[in-house]
């Protein structure tokens, strides 16, 4: 229990997608190994409960993003009679580790009016996500879905568009955990975004994310109007699947901003083949 050769950490590539799936030594893909130990391992005397404490990339916070943490039954974690625990077999964790403090980006330009951008930087590319894209049957909306990089000041969805961006750090989309993307309410144009209406959007409408010649299929489960500080549902942890729609929504002349977001939620309910 306390060999950190036990446990084994990556995050995966620029892909966005684990290739490691297993205790094999070495790695896969563009996948990259995280320092793990030392581990402590307390029985509490003998009555449970079974705690190992296993120390993460040398003591330093990991920085936001995705990981997968291995727990390798199949090499030599055994208890201490001797016993091979989980019956001999690994397991897999895979969590998101996302920074507090982050604000909601501004999702929305001046309705009507058409503002001007500057030329986006090229540290604030957005990152193409293949054959990725994202279809609301309500709204009759069909869109790409590209990859928003996570900086030191947050997001910026400023060159979207018509698109929906990913918000990395959070949950890669189809994989289970809290999946945020975002899109502009209006565009820099003036005329309504693709997220213009999801606030019409009520329990048990489908949002479905296209990958790979397979559609997942979420139900809408809740939809809010929060303060545009309230970066909670960023931060939501979930287990199962969870797509997280936010947009910003009235916008106030006086202050040239949006007063509100818009979050729309919705879980996966099945998979099928397109």
């Amino acid at each position: 229990m306390t060999n950190p050769s036990n446990y084994i950490l990556v995050t995966p590539g620029l892909d966005g997608v684990f290739d490691k799936v297993s205790c094999v030594p070495g790695l896969a893909g563009g996948d990259v190994q995280i320092f793990t130990g030392p581990v402590s391992y307390d029985n509490h005397g003998g009555s449970g409960p079974f705690v190992a404490t296993l120390q993460l990339n040398g003591g330093t916070a990991l920085p936001n993003g995705r990981y997968r943490l291995f727990i390798c039954g199949s090499t030599s974690i055994v208890d201490l009679a001797g016993n091979a625990l989980n019956n001999g077999s690994d397991e897999a964790v895979t969590f998101t580790v996302l920074a507090t403090g982050k604000p909601i980006p501004q999702t929305g330009f001046a309705p009507g009016l058409v503002t001007a951008l500057p030329e986006q930087p090229a540290d604030k590319a957005y990152t193409d996500l293949g054959d990725l894209w994202i279809e609301i049957p309500r709204l009759n909306l069909k869109t790409s879905i590209t990859g928003v990089p996570l900086k030191a000041d947050g997001w910026n969805v400023t060159w979207l568009h018509r698109r929906v961006g990913w918000l990395e750090g959070t949950a890669y989309p189809t994989w289970a955990g809290n999946t945020v993307l975002t899109a502009h309410g209006y565009t820099a144009d003036g005329e309504a975004g693709p997220f213009a209406f999801i606030k019409d959007l009520s329990y048990g409408d489908t949002i479905i994310i296209h990958l790979g010649g397979m559609k997942y299929i979420y139900a809408v489960r809740t939809n809010l109007l929060i303060n545009p500080n309230d970066t909670h549902w960023l931060t939501q942890h979930e287990m199962l699947d969870w797509v997280t729609l936010i947009t910003c929504q009235q916008y106030d002349e006086k202050t040239q901003s949006y007063r509100y977001r818009r979050v729309v939620r919705a879980v996966l309910i099945r998979v099928e083949q397109e």
